[in-house]
């Protein structure tokens, strides 16, 4: 597999981990996501994080590429770091997930969804600053996002109620080694 494929896979597979978690505390509370929702989720994440690698990719052709490597991993290890502690330190980031609907409206996906983007923002804006391929990130982008928050419902429907673990510390984790991946 080549390196900018590799690259991509890590990237969204972390990014994901968050939209896997949201889903299964929706999953694990009875709520369907249902197809549009799920879409439009995954599409303005994807967006988000496109257009974050779009301005990266501007600023990486003015500023010189030991400063762009080095805030690059600056961003990734920071955010990864306390999205580590964080997990490991708190019980559910998605608990606030409490309601008794059978499925969340097209509004509550877009609001999830700019909420999920907020760290897709930040890390595709570091990653954009070394090198990286926007339509690879994109197409694994999309692909891996929708995999995730469906995955994340079933899982959530049929296992939450005896798995009392949070699975946000991973992703802390999984930015930490992409940090050191881009020096």
């Amino acid at each position: 597999m080549p390196l900018v494929i590799f690259e991509a896979i890590l990237i969204t597979s972390t990014l994901s981990i968050d939209a896997f978690v949201a889903s299964f505390a929706y999953g694990s509370n009875k709520i369907r996501i249902p197809f549009l929702q799920i879409n439009i989720i995954n599409i303005i994440c994807s967006l988000v994080l496109v257009f974050s690698l779009l301005v990266g990719n501007i600023i990486r052709d003015i500023v010189p590429l030991w400063l762009t490597t080095w805030l690059s991993f600056t961003i990734l290890f920071s955010i990864g770091l306390i999205k580590l502690i964080s997990g490991i330190t708190s019980k559910n980031d998605y608990a606030l997930i409490n309601k008794k609907i059978m499925s969340i409206s097209p509004m509550e996906a877009t609001i999830l969804a700019f909420a999920l983007s907020l760290d897709g923002f930040a890390i595709g804006f570091g990653i954009a600053l070394v090198n990286t391929n926007i339509l690879t990130i994109l197409i694994t982008s999309l692909i891996i996002g929708f995999i995730a928050i469906l995955l994340g419902c079933y899982l959530g429907n049929k296992i939450a109620k005896n798995l009392k673990s949070n699975l946000s510390w991973l992703s802390g984790l999984l930015l930490i080694g992409l940090a050191f991946l881009s020096l």
